[in-house]
């Protein structure tokens, strides 16, 4: 599922309030896969994609963009494929995601659009 969330309210913040609404609710105080069945059903929430080889970094279609931590700090890289190899757009270089950890997420597929 492709998203533009607002800044204003951070994703986690978000969540958070929302699980605070789901624990009050006596109906699910014992049963956390229907809380969770329902956070999926209701906010499309979804755990993130890694991908941890370059095999399955090929695979992506040209279009994709995904994200790298940086070892140091915590700030990271994000990575577009285009023409077959994947540059970080600002720096308008060609480099391999996995190379500085190993595993990348990813952030967004063409085919997620619609």
């Amino acid at each position: 599922m492709s998203e533009i969330r607002s800044q204003a309210t951070p994703a986690r913040d978000e969540l958070a309030a929302y699980l605070d609404r789901v624990i009050d609710n006596e109906a699910w105080a014992n049963t956390g896969a229907e809380a969770a069945k329902h956070i999926e059903e209701q906010l499309g929430w979804s755990k993130p994609r890694t991908v941890n080889n370059a095999a399955e970094l090929d695979a992506l279609p040209v279009g994709s963009v995904v994200w790298t931590p940086a070892l140091v700090g915590p700030v990271g890289h994000i990575f577009v494929k285009c023409a077959g190899m994947w540059i970080i757009p600002w720096h308008d270089t060609a480099e391999d995601p996995l190379e500085q950890n190993g595993s990348v997420t990813v952030l967004f597929t063409p085919g997620d659009m619609g």
